[in-house]
């Protein structure tokens, strides 16, 4: 079976391989033989091939994906977010997205170095609300607070908090009133022009399996290298990039089944663009990950981190065990 190819646009075409049609469109005349066509196009019910410019057959890619899900796996709390009933408010103290901080009175409120506007809430996490992860404290509340401007408070460049800020509260005490806060200027994510989502989200806890999945390239490949020769398979030179050592179908496949996307606490990261943490970079623990999702736009259920990215936050083991926020770093990536 042969198909047609049909052109609008004749400039440098060479018109004696063309037949003009009655509609004005042009038909290629030397349709492509039955056999190639059939090659070229199979059915997408069958059995992926292997990619010859790859450097693992897929039953071989196969192999060392199972084991690295078996090898990597960690338990992380996912994060479902679902958008606040107006006549069931939030407390202060609630675990959320977006909505009005948990605050004290006498407390300096967060602002931007660069113009002193007030910092808006992303996140406002309870520990006591979640169930409990290694190393994670078991009671207060941690925050994130971004500035409400077109990258979201984020400097892409160097880790700093000029515009964007985590707090920690150790001990929960008497928050301060609604009246209070807005008394103080404080406004929500449905209140500003720019940020990724809105309006306030109420947050539930569940403790799930995570397995390293390929968007954490760096990581992703050390793992290659150090499973492959215990599976009696070979090892990529050290030149070869990582994009060949696996065909897009089975790459896709195992995608699919690391669940890499979603809100979440621990675990691994999944990143739209590349991993920001630099080579050495302490900083291995996932603080939060908020992902994009929803449909509508923002203000209607919608996180939207740019086009379809993800927003994350990493601390290093050490300091969390400190509970040391003071290096926190917070990256977005988007399509």
């Amino acid at each position: 079976m042969g198909r047609n190819i049909y052109l609008v646009d004749m400039k440098n075409k060479d018109t004696e391989d063309y037949e003009e049609l009655e509609d004005g469109s042009y038909l290629f005349k030397d349709n492509l033989d039955g056999d190639d066509y059939d090659d070229e196009y199979e059915d997408d019910d069958d059995e992926y091939e292997d990619d010859d410019n790859c450097f693992y057959k897929n039953a071989q890619a196969r192999l060392i994906f199972d084991e690295i899900k078996k090898q990597t796996a960690v338990t992380a709390v996912e994060i479902v977010a679902d958008i606040v009933d107006k006549n069931k408010p939030l407390l202060l103290t609630d675990s959320k997205f977006g909505g009005l901080p948990y605050w004290q009175d006498g407390m300096e409120y967060p602002t931007a170095k660069d113009d002193g506007t007030k910092l808006v809430l992303l996140a406002q996490i309870n520990f006591g609300q979640m169930p409990h992860l290694d190393d994670f404290p078991e009671s207060g509340i941690l925050q994130f607070f971004i500035k409400p401007d077109d990258i979201y408070g984020c400097d892409f460049d160097k880790i700093n908090y000029d515009k964007w800020r985590p707090v920690y509260h150790e001990n929960i005490g008497e928050p301060m009133s609604e009246d209070a806060l807005r008394a103080m200027g404080v406004k929500t994510a449905e209140e500003v022009e720019y940020f990724p989502l809105s309006p306030e989200f109420a947050l539930s806890f569940e403790k799930q399996e995570n397995v390293l999945n390929m968007t954490c390239e760096e990581l992703f490949e050390r793992e290659v290298r150090k499973i492959a020769p215990k599976l009696s398979l070979p090892v990529p030179e050290e030149n070869t990039p990582f994009y060949d050592f696996f065909s897009e179908s089975i790459s896709d496949e195992f995608y699919d089944e690391c669940n890499r996307e979603g809100h979440r606490i621990g675990g691994y990261p999944a990143f739209t663009q590349c991993d920001p943490r630099l080579p050495g970079d302490d900083k291995d623990v996932l603080l939060l990950q908020i992902d994009s999702c929803g449909d509508g736009d923002v203000g209607d259920g919608l996180i939207m981190w740019g086009d379809c990215g993800i927003g994350n936050f990493f601390i290093s083991r050490d300091d969390l065990k400190k509970r040391d926020f003071s290096r926190v770093l917070y990256n977005w990536d988007c399509n």
